[in-house]
């Protein structure tokens, strides 16, 4: 699973490894979501890669394991 993963992408593979947040942004001292439109492009693409991650692996899986 791991290799079909890393075929699919090399950072869905690094989001099932080292795992996956939002982006947090810093307000007035208060941790909160980073609005969409703030983000960076590396911060926009890496939800993509935990999503085709877990796709890979829903679907790799047989429903009755599932």
């Amino acid at each position: 699973m791991r290799v079909s993963i890393k075929f699919t992408d090399e950072r869905a593979c690094r989001s099932i490894l080292i795992g996956w947040e939002p982006p947090i942004a810093n307000v007035d001292g208060m941790k909160t979501l980073k609005p969409e439109v703030t983000r960076t492009s590396d911060e926009d693409k890496l939800p993509n890669a935990n999503s085709e991650a877990l796709n890979s692996t829903f679907n790799g899986v047989d429903s009755q394991e599932f």
